[in-house]
């Protein structure tokens, strides 16, 4: 049986009442907290940081996406006898148009999602130095970083096409008022583009995206270069999307565990690494090495 708009309105609206009905019983609980409304996978990295900044005790309340977050937003919001309460909600900045500083309350990060500001080359560089145990002093620590950096800019720059067509259809879907109709499922890694510590191979072209997304809005060359000029100005590693960004960085630490896994075969790797990276547990493997942008501190404090 298909899904029809009807039907994801209703899970949407359910989603956000179940969040909403957590927060009110929470509140009889510790009227003092802070209560935290967040994406489904972003809690470990706020975590951390909520716990690092606020002086307190606090709540977390899933509330699925950041549709659904805004919504429980506004129904809390829209109760005058909740406006005692700290309240704290986190959304993604994604490709829509930035919300940043119109609601006290609402935290936007400074690039597209959290998973960005996992990929910096510092956040590599602390990654290799303690859990891969490569101190600064071993040539092999700035051998990888080194090639980190340059396959990063690399990745970067072959997948600039696709989020350009990507964002495009964001922005015709809300100027036109017509739903999206592409459903990012597959990451570009290897679907899009080849990844070996050799280098990045850009396996796809703008004909290759409207064959796999035939019911995409339409558009024109022009339209797609203007955006494509437009991100191309801006920090990739920080705008791109996020999804994306993230999948690199721990595709490369999987190539770099593959390589010194077999000591006949390794080129980069000098050593077998024992490390296991898991795709469900990555964003909390990796959350200590992150990056914690000064407006989210800023944030934060200000609840104290």
């Amino acid at each position: 049986m298909a899904v029809t708009v009807e039907d994801l309105i209703r899970e949407k609206e359910k989603a956000s009442s179940v969040a909403y009905q957590s927060f009110v019983l929470l509140t009889n609980i510790n009227a003092n907290s802070l209560f935290c409304f967040f994406e489904n996978k972003d809690a470990p990295y706020y975590h951390l940081r909520i716990k690092t900044s606020f002086k307190g005790d606090f709540h977390y309340i899933s509330c699925g996406n950041k549709s659904m977050v805004k919504k429980t937003f506004n129904l809390i919001k829209g109760h005058k006898e909740y406006d005692k309460y700290k309240l704290a909600f986190f959304i993604d900045r994604d490709f829509d148009e930035s919300i940043k500083n119109k609601f006290n309350e609402i935290y936007e990060t400074p690039s597209y999602s959290i998973e960005n500001l996992y990929c910096s080359i510092n956040s590599m560089k602390e990654f290799i130095k303690t859990d891969l145990q490569l101190g600064e002093e071993n040539p092999l620590h700035n051998s990888i970083l080194e090639l980190y950096q340059i396959l990063q800019s690399d990745f970067l720059n072959a997948s600039l096409i696709f989020n350009a067509w990507y964002k495009l259809q964001k922005s015709k879907s809300k100027s036109l008022n017509q739903p999206n109709n592409v459903c990012l499922t597959e990451s570009l890694i290897p679907n899009f583009i080849e990844l070996s510590l050799e280098g990045i191979n850009q396996i796809y072209t703008i004909d290759t995206i409207l064959e796999k997304y035939p019911n995409c809005l339409p558009y024109t060359t022009e339209e797609l270069t203007a955006v494509v000029n437009d991100l191309n100005a801006s920090d990739l590693r920080l705008d791109l999307r996020g999804k994306y960004v993230f999948n690199f960085m721990t595709s490369f630490i999987r190539k770099l565990i593959e390589d010194g896994a077999d000591e006949s075969k390794r080129k980069i790797v000098k050593k077998k690494i024992k490390y296991n990276m898991d795709n469900s547990t990555a964003l909390t493997l990796l959350t200590c090495y992150a990056e914690t942008p000064t407006c989210l501190t800023e944030f934060l404090t200000k609840y104290n």
